[in-house]
């Protein structure tokens, strides 16, 4: 296989490294006390140790490098992904906006105020000021919930129903409501204790009111609180209040580059819009007009605080206006809008808070006996450096493939000459239109191909012999043989057969170029004119037969992987998730398998795919000729990439004709979760170390997801599970940031992937995790039956 090199060099640096390490270590530890008890002056010792000293640091120093930079790492060879022009709508990156245009189709929606209180100083944009009691706003005039969790590492004994006092907690939880001292051990405080990833909480949950002219008050005092705050309607209520919801999003939600202006928007959700004027249209009178639902339900107030993940430091704070200089889309129209910049690239927390006031539709000025909201949202964004920006030329060269007499390669230039893009690997995209064959125009690339995309490698462009094209190529100002850098892409001449197109000339649309560990775009163009600088013949095996093949869909098969190799053996593949620490699932119920594990870690999908192939070609139980997947949580997306973008084992299973269960998974977010943004200021609460996963959150998977093909798609198999009963959950603490339905860490409406194949929906009684208020998922023996049973073989 290709990787025999890598694997061959890798192993002797390791080994050398051992050597170094182990011949060096007695050596120091002589000299360290020849010089300690030496009596002899500094000049006479060192003369005669020195040297020695200075080798063994050397040969130290090697050794830290070679174990470091040399891991064992088998790499697969790349496909080359194709399909038809039907699928073209499946390989969309959301929309790059512009000022004024509508950035909330991948908006979140907040009814709550979210508070975690990881420390006394912290969090300060929901106080308005540093403080040693942490203040959170509170609604007025309202019935409204206010519960806190707060991390116990206790004693399960403790677990009781009533009376728990301070001392069983770390740290006193003192809270005060309007003047007023909550106690902890107050007989009308009822609280449950629940095990999440291994620590205990204890959850308080008081049902208050606040009336009159006093402003409401909720004071707590303690770390490693989390507070959530939700306004309600009694039952006996005959008017009920309408839902007030917000809606926050970035301006562009496929990621930023540092010193790039950053605009983020808030407003009434559309729901909340609709249930607000059906509420006034109760309460109007019969000569009332109706206002716009955001002159009823007004922002008094909105912040943004923006903080950075990994010091744990605010960079940003500022109040978002409406006023249409802020990105918003007109002055007054209940959008609004706040622009920054990050002098650093890193991973960054947004968060937003809306104070508001409910008015009566009959007039703006008249508050509805002073009724308040409060709401807050939060949001993850990558930060870039600039130089990882690619600029894209707009006209490619279009190459018979030397060792594939049925393909093409298509060479998409870099404008910059940067020789570190050199073998560095980027995900690729375009889509490709021909000219007809019986067209008088060369230049009416009208037709749809098919799109061509996947992993690829920045190499030296090819040096152009045509004279045509080399002067059309000076004068669109690329020349390719002055050390650009172009990214190759493969393209199957059944398409252009199935097509009826020439071979000449084409166009290139929706060309974009993505970061590999974030799915980031680096680079984009609408257009690209591609030029042919060999002659290309459609030959015999070029001409399409009515039949979709797996050459056309992933390019020429890697000899090592033919199918039917004689001697190999099958094997079954469990995967865990995102910050694992143990296998989740009951492996008995499993056959002929083998268990991954890199635990507690916090991987992009990239890393996790390599990692899981490396372990099954490294397998001493192995070589494995063919093998497939069943998969917990990031799992699940992990093997799904890996599928995609790699030849693997796993191919031997796979035929555009046999809709085989390549991947099987249950809780996977491939379409992203609130979690995985939350999870890093939550995480801080419950003990969850390994940080947030930009793979996981709703914006990166959205990106992650767009280069995945319906061929891929057809052979994952996914069950999505939650809670028992109307008035339960999995997880309280992750519950207040998810929507429902939810296994504790995965939204249901995002756990399903378009073409896929869902198993089982909405299975209940099952959890995301062993330490949640039901079962864990993986612990399902019907499923994992199942599972097992119908697995690729």
């Amino acid at each position: 296989p290709p990787h025999t090199t890598t694997t061959t060099i890798t192993t002797i640096t390791t080994l050398l490294s051992i050597v170094l390490f182990i011949s060096s270590t007695p050596v120091f530890i002589v000299l360290f006390l020849r010089e300690s008890t030496s009596r002899v002056s500094f000049s006479s010792s060192t003369q005669h140790t020195m040297p020695h000293a200075i080798l063994v640091w050397i040969l130290l120093f090697i050794s830290i490098v070679f174990t470091r930079s040399s891991p064992i790492r088998v790499l697969p060879p790349f496909k080359n992904l194709q399909g038809p022009p039907e699928d073209f709508s499946l390989h969309q990156l959301p929309t790059r906006l512009h000022k004024g245009e509508s950035p909330f189709e991948h908006a979140s929606t907040e009814h709550r105020v979210i508070a975690p209180q990881t420390s006394r100083s912290s969090w300060h944009f929901l106080m308005g000021a540093l403080h040693e009691w942490n203040s959170i706003p509170l609604p007025q005039n309202s019935h409204f919930y206010v519960s806190i969790l707060m991390r116990y590492d206790g004693d399960a004994a403790h677990n009781q129903t009533r009376g728990v006092s301070n001392d069983h907690f770390p740290e006193p939880l003192l809270v005060r409501f309007m003047g007023r001292n909550l106690t902890v051990n107050a007989l009308d405080v009822s609280f449950q204790m629940r095990q999440l990833y291994s620590f205990k909480y204890w959850e308080r949950n008081w049902e208050l009111k606040s009336l009159g002219s006093e402003t409401p008050s909720l004071m707590v005092q303690g770390r490693n609180v989390l507070v959530v705050v939700q306004d309600y309607d009694p039952p006996q209520d005959a008017q009920p209040s309408p839902t007030v919801e917000i809606q926050s999003t970035p301006h562009d939600v496929r990621g930023f580059f540092v010193g790039e202006e950053i605009a983020m928007n808030v407003r009434l959700s559309i729901r909340s819009q609709e249930s607000i004027l059906q509420w006034a249209s109760r309460r109007a009178k019969q000569t009332d007009s109706l206002p716009m639902p955001h002159q009823m339900a007004v922002f008094q107030s909105v912040h943004i605080e923006v903080m950075d993940v990994e010091t744990h430091k605010v960079v940003h704070h500022s109040k978002m206006r409406d006023d249409g200089n802020n990105w918003d889309a007109q002055p007054h129209d209940g959008i609004y809008g706040a622009t920054f910049k990050m002098s650093r690239p890193g991973t960054y927390e947004v968060h937003i808070r809306v104070n508001g006031s409910l008015y009566e539709p009959h007039g703006t000025s008249t508050p509805l006996n002073k009724r308040t909201f409060f709401r807050s949202s939060m949001h993850v964004i990558k930060i870039l450096p600039a130089q990882d920006q690619i600029d894209l030329e707009y006209l490619a060269s279009v190459h018979q493939d030397k060792a594939n007499e049925d393909f093409i390669d298509f060479y998409l230039p870099l404008k910059t000459e940067y020789t570190l893009n050199v073998n560095k690997k980027f995900k690729a995209h375009a889509q490709v239109y021909g000219v007809a064959l019986d067209s008088e125009s060369s230049q009416n690339a009208s037709i749809p191909v098919g799109f061509m995309s996947g992993m690829v490698k920045g190499e030296f462009c090819p040096a152009i012999t045509t004279d045509m094209v080399l002067k059309r190529s000076r004068s669109a100002g690329y020349i390719s043989n002055d050390n650009r850098i172009c990214l190759k892409l493969k393209l199957s001449k059944k398409w252009l057969s199935r097509s009826q197109v020439g071979t000449q000339y084409f166009l290139l649309k929706n060309i974009f170029v993505q970061d590999v560990a974030t799915s980031i775009p680096l680079g984009e163009r609408a257009e690209m004119r591609a030029y042919a600088l060999d002659h290309i013949e459609m030959g015999p095996g070029s001409e399409f037969t009515g039949e979709i093949t797996e050459r056309m869909q992933k390019g020429p098969r890697p000899a090592h992987l033919q199918r039917g190799r004689a001697g190999g053996k099958s094997v079954l593949v469990v995967s865990h998730g995102y910050c694992a620490d143990e296998s989740p699932f009951t492996l008995s119920d499993f056959s002929n398998f083998i268990a991954f594990r890199d635990l507690n870690q916090n991987r992009h999908n990239d890393d996790f795919a390599l990692r899981l192939y490396e372990f099954v070609e490294l397998h001493p139980e192995g070589p494995f000729d063919r093998y497939s997947f069943v998969a917990h949580s990031q799992g699940g997306l992990a093997s799904t990439h890996l599928i995609t973008f790699y030849w693997t084992g796993a191919d031997n299973h796979m035929s555009p004709s046999n809709a085989s269960r390549i991947v099987q998974s249950v809780g996977s977010p491939y379409l992203g979760t609130a979690v995985a943004g939350y999870i890093a200021a939550i995480g801080r609460l419950v003990g969850i170390a390994c940080g947030s996963n930009f793979d996981l959150t709703h914006e990166g998977a959205a990106m992650w997801s767009s280069l995945i093909p319906r061929s891929t798609r057809e052979h994952i198999y996914y069950t999505t599970t939650t809670w028992e009963g109307n008035f339960s959950y999995c997880s309280l603490p992750l519950n207040s940031v998810l929507t429902f339905k939810n296994d504790g860490a995965c939204e249901n409406q995002y756990g399903n992937l378009e073409h896929a194949n869902p198993v089982a929906q909405n299975l209940p009684a099952w959890c995301h995790t062993r330490t949640m208020n039901f079962p864990s998922q993986c612990t399902n023996s019907q499923m994992n039956y199942d599972y097992n049973a119908n697995a690729a073989r």
